[in-house]
């Protein structure tokens, strides 16, 4: 006897499992924060491992964590590229004053610079610090409503 598939029964069932690690991974990448970001890195891992084999719903919020993860970075080294672009433009202000106007020289550009892009660094910090709490509060809001979390790929 030959059996044949529909669309519907290809896909893996939803594992309680699958669900149970879903969760760990939003607390982990909620204490991510206060951690160093290490837990982050293993909730990625995790996500990662399982991403392939999971039920549409869970996979959605796996592939949502993977995400997170990776946009969370990108953003931070933005973050820090501004700062060493501000602690730079006050190094080379800096150098140029003194070139012209020896010991009296004050780097004033270099320090405005500085200011907005320590400003617009930092509060990039602040943004992503919140993010990678409330984000993941989201997630496990639209798995525990057995919803998908973004796109179902």
């Amino acid at each position: 006897m030959t059996e044949t598939y529909s669309a519907a029964t290809t896909a893996p069932a939803a594992s309680s499992d699958d669900r149970t690690l879903a969760y760990v991974n939003y607390v982990l990448l909620m204490i991510s924060p206060f951690t160093g970001y290490i837990t982050a890195i293993v909730a990625l891992v995790l996500a990662y491992i399982k991403v392939g084999g999971a039920h549409p719903i869970e996979k959605s919020h796996f592939n949502a964590q993977i995400s997170l993860f990776w946009w969370q970075l990108f953003l931070s080294l933005v973050a820090v590229g501004l700062f060493i672009a501000g602690v730079f433009a006050v190094g080379l202000d800096a150098l140029v004053q003194y070139a012209e106007f020896g010991e009296d020289a004050i780097p004033l550009n270099g320090l405005i610079w500085m200011a907005i892009s320590f400003g617009i660094g930092g509060l990039m910090f602040v943004g992503l610090f919140f993010w990678m709490i409330i984000a993941p509060i989201i997630g496990m809001g639209r798995l525990s409503n057995h919803q998908p979390n973004g796109r179902m790929v």
